[in-house]
């Protein structure tokens, strides 16, 4: 159960991560231009 709780956690900080990187990414491409 713990285990499981945990995966959930690390996977919802993972996309959250993720997201953030996509964004910063798009503002640096937005303004290299």
């Amino acid at each position: 159960e713990f285990a499981r709780e945990l995966g959930s956690v690390i996977c919802m900080i993972d996309l959250v991560i993720g997201y953030t990187a996509i964004q910063s990414m798009a503002i640096w491409a937005r303004k290299a231009d």
